[in-house]
């Protein structure tokens, strides 16, 4: 995806709008200081499959975004379907930004569970290993449907377990708008995470999760992820799969 070397921060401005809707829990996405690396592993929970974010889901992403309410939940900027397309491309095989596609995993098995399959799309999740040494976690359940569910919960606990395991990341911080309050419950009741401290700037309550350090903080990441059933699975992302030979 991107070239070896470190790359500057972004700041994306929190947008106006509606309060979030309930089941919306998802930071101001922005890319972290990243470099090259192997694309994640599938994994599944008792109730979600999450996936590597690839081509094949742009379309269902692409149209969740053009969702005025999810955008100001998000704090996402409005993207053309080529930005997006650009943007998938772009963290494909990025070591230090997790990107995850939620799938509701019995919706999934009925449609025949292909890797490149739609169906059954929900949200999304993401970590990002920052300057810092924090890691910005994110969770977005963008159907409807879905949320109330305890996906976000699933979906949190299986990136954080899989962030501690493969990336070493010990310190995990979600940045929620202070008037989400589904998404502050489900962080602060549900996950633990502590108040860190309030930005009126961008009208956000910065939560925070610290782990032990070394083996223990893995082991108790892995203990969280084991209670909503978590298994890594391998997963052959076609995305990363070379072009056939030229004719």
């Amino acid at each position: 995806m991107l070239e070896n070397q470190w790359i500057e921060l972004v700041r994306v401005e929190r947008l106006p709008g509606p309060a979030a809707p309930p089941g919306v829990a998802l930071s101001r996405r922005r890319p972290a200081r990243t470099r090259d690396g192997p694309a994640p592993a599938a994994q599944t929970t008792a109730q979600l499959v999450l996936r590597p974010y690839l081509r094949a889901h742009l379309p269902t992403y692409h149209e969740w975004m053009q969702d005025a309410a999810l955008r100001a939940a998000t704090a996402t900027e409005e993207m053309s379907a080529a930005e997006e397309a650009a943007a998938q491309a772009a963290w494909v095989t990025d070591a230090a930004k997790l990107s995850f596609i939620l799938f509701d995993r019995a919706a999934l098995a009925a449609a025949g569970g292909g890797a490149r399959e739609a169906a059954g799309m929900v949200g999304d999740v993401n970590v990002f290993l920052l300057p810092d040494g924090d890691a910005e976690v994110s969770v977005m359940v963008a159907v409807p449907a879905a949320r109330r569910r305890g996906l976000a919960a699933e979906a949190v606990a299986a990136a954080t377990a899989f962030a501690a395991a493969r990336l070493g990341a010990r310190s995990f911080v979600a940045k929620v708008a202070d008037d989400n309050a589904p998404s502050l419950a489900l962080f602060t009741t549900r996950l633990g995470y502590v108040e860190a401290r309030r930005v009126p700037a961008f009208a956000e309550v910065h939560l925070r999760r610290a782990l032990p350090p070394g083996p223990a903080g893995a082991a108790a990441a892995a203990a969280d992820a084991a209670a909503v059933g978590y298994a890594e699975r391998a997963f052959d992302n076609p995305d990363l799969r070379p072009p056939p030979p030229a004719q």
